[in-house]
């Protein structure tokens, strides 16, 4: 952000910790310091407080006034929902094995001792999994898809993060073909949503039990590897060292913004004028992204996962609200219903 520095930033100009920094932008002690999500942005030209400085805290960056009272509240009912940290000593634990396959790790199965009913599917093989599900449960639920709760586990033996999935036992796979209009454009909207956020994992969708339909596996979104998160973890009481923090860097920064189109024309050409303008649309929904709906989240995050972790989150999306903003205003959807990009079917 032009004219901003970061926390850590702020921190090596000024000869304190990150941390300390932080405390004083909680405390209003930094004049003309913003909040962004969890994070605080600070002008380059800012003072390191005196002991006696002190002013109102920054506002937050990305809290946009709802279009209604009704919207706002439904919006953060599906953020807010059932967030809380699970422990895992209020569960038994049993190997399972996924009729969906995948590949993050050893699978387990843990069920309520208070009510069995209540199953989650426990992933915990890699350290970026627990995070990445989680966040991406909350933002796609901000944008009004369905998925499968995702709860964050502490106590789970032998890994410090763990989430867990809530389990559908008769979960019936997705066919396009034999589809509802209604589900087609749940489809199309999930398949936008794999492009913006970097995916790397398979895009299979099924219906639970109550006929809703939800995608399976996001633990490899949001272009965060093992390698950060290890990184941030280990030094995270001595601050990162510049290769962990260019691995942050470069995985915010990195988007595939030729797929943004390339999808579109596809899409026109395989299934026609609503999927194209459905995608469109998706990308447009994007760039209104209001973060705000995203903070009680990270707040839950950041009692496991590093400092660090979180403030990718906030660089990630708002990299890609500012992608998604670029492509709409560089681009209509009528330009990929063209022969060369969509096969000419209207």
């Amino acid at each position: 952000m032009d004219g901003y520095i970061n926390t850590k930033e702020a921190a090596e100009l000024w000869g304190i910790s990150p941390r300390q920094v932080q405390k004083l932008c909680n405390e209003g002690r930094v004049q003309g310091a913003v909040q962004f999500l969890t994070v605080w942005v600070i002008p380059k030209d800012a003072s390191k407080p005196t002991r006696t400085a002190k002013s109102k805290p920054g506002p937050r960056l990305g809290v946009k006034k709802a279009a209604s009272a009704s919207e706002a509240n439904d919006m953060r009912m599906r953020s807010i929902q059932n967030i809380g940290i699970l422990d895992a000593n209020d569960f038994t634990f049993a190997p399972f094995v996924s009729k969906a396959g995948g590949d993050s790790g050893t699978l387990f199965l843990a069920t309520s001792k208070s009510d069995p009913q209540l199953q989650y599917v426990i992933k915990s093989g890699f350290v970026e999994i627990a995070c990445n599900e989680f966040i991406y449960h909350h933002v796609a639920s901000a944008l009004g898809l369905y998925t499968q709760e995702a709860r964050l586990f502490k106590g789970v033996s032998g890994s410090k993060c763990a989430v867990g999935i809530r389990y559908v036992p008769n979960a019936r796979k997705f066919a396009l073909a034999e589809a509802t209009e209604e589900d087609k454009q749940i489809f199309y909207k999930f398949k936008s949503l794999y492009i913006i956020l970097n995916e790397d994992d398979s895009e299979e969708l099924h219906y639970d039990e109550q006929g809703r339909l939800f995608k399976l596996d996001n633990a490899s979104s949001f272009n965060l590897g093992t390698g950060a998160v290890e990184g941030a973890i280990r030094f995270e009481s001595k601050g990162l060292p510049d290769y962990v923090s260019q691995l942050f860097a470069n995985s915010a920064n990195y988007i595939e913004y030729e797929k943004y189109g390339i999808a579109l024309g596809v899409m026109y050409e395989h299934f026609g004028r609503s999927a194209l303008e459905t995608m469109y649309n998706f990308y447009k929904q994007f760039s209104d992204f209001d973060l705000a709906w995203l903070q009680p989240a990270a707040e839950i995050l950041d009692k496991i996962y590093p400092w660090a972790v979180v403030e990718h989150y906030a660089a990630f999306i708002e990299k890609r609200i500012e992608a998604c903003k670029q492509f709409i205003t560089e681009n209509t959807a009528e330009q990929f219903m063209s022969e060369g990009e969509g096969g000419g079917r209207k």
